[in-house]
């Protein structure tokens, strides 16, 4: 049997479980998760999510795709064209590629065409000074035409987000440490 990479569409916040219940059936799945930017009226914060919200991605036979989609959590699995959607392996390497190069990545909406190739665009800002020319990669954008996506990320902020994440979550830690009463007894 052609074992294809497929997208199996979860109930609101469940990819996790789903993940979870695919890998415990000895099923490969793959949810990316990164850390997103959300913007409320009065400031922004960063949270920990998943990239595609509502999708785990699933290396299966085309015969197993019904009994994926009877499990808990599961809604039903992505079709085109009154088929499961296959998605081409390139586009799963280019998504693990970008989570595991950049810590900030966000999805934006894009034309599907099934037929075009995975596409890497790199953005860069050229500056010209005292005969020296310098190039400062700024980050990339990677085109999945099958999904219709494109995964953007700034590499200055990616950096920056990352090191605030694991900053906030460390000081919050041992500052509920430090306020935590039973704290002085030892517990």
């Amino acid at each position: 049997m052609q074992r294809n990479w497929y997208v199996i569409c979860t109930q609101p916040k469940q990819e996790k479980k789903v993940a979870s219940l695919l890998t415990k059936k000895g099923i490969e799945n793959f949810c990316p998760f990164t850390v997103t930017e959300v913007k409320n009226a009065s400031r922004s914060s960063l949270q920990y999510g998943p990239l595609f919200k509502s999708f785990v991605f699933v290396n299966a036979a085309a015969s197993d795709i019904s009994r994926i989609a009877k499990m808990p959590y599961v809604v039903n699995a992505l079709y085109w064209k009154s088929q499961p959607a296959i998605i081409n392996p390139q586009e799963i390497d280019a998504i693990k590629m970008m989570i595991e190069n950049y810590s900030v990545v966000r999805p934006e909406k894009y034309a599907v065409k099934v037929k075009d190739m995975v596409s890497v665009q790199e953005k860069t800002i050229t500056g010209y000074s005292n005969h020296t020319t310098t190039i400062r990669h700024q980050g990339i954008s990677v085109t999945l035409p099958t999904l219709g996506y494109a995964l953007v990320s700034e590499r200055e902020k990616a950096t920056q987000s990352a090191a605030a994440v694991k900053k906030r979550d460390s000081f919050s830690t041992s500052l509920a440490k430090k306020l935590n009463p039973l704290a002085l007894f030892g517990f």
